[in-house]
């Protein structure tokens, strides 16, 4: 069998539900690019800064941890991860902390992402 990895999505597996069971979140660890009205949903930004200027607010998230980067012109927030890639609401029993607000990256994964309907299923 070969050895799944993430940044290369030729060796993903082809999904399904039960490949959750067990696993240990591998699709947690790749960059997650979010708006800011994902933000607005995932409670870190007020409704009124939606579409005002961002640049502040990135520097504020920075500090906060809750982002690594913004672009600008695109408009658009790459979420921090800790060390092994870890997505920052990754908690230590490899389950997102913020499910219910989870950016819509997340939610339609495998089926929106680089390899759609396969995932980097990786087990302990």
């Amino acid at each position: 069998m070969k050895k799944i990895d993430v940044v290369d999505p030729t060796t993903w597996v082809k999904y399904r539900p039960t490949l959750c069971q067990g696993c240990w979140a591998g699709c947690c660890t790749m960059p997650v690019r979010v708006t800011p009205e994902e933000l607005f949903h995932m409670g870190y930004l007020e409704a009124t800064e939606v579409n005002g200027p961002l640049k502040r607010i990135a520097n504020r998230l920075k500090k906060q941890g809750i982002i690594k980067s913004f672009h600008t012109r695109y408009r658009i927030f790459t979420l921090a991860q800790k060390d092994g890639n870890d997505c920052v609401f990754l908690d230590e029993k490899r389950l997102c902390t913020i499910y219910d607000r989870r950016p819509n990256i997340c939610r339609k994964f495998p089926n929106d992402s680089i390899r759609p309907g396969y995932c980097p299923a990786i087990r302990k």
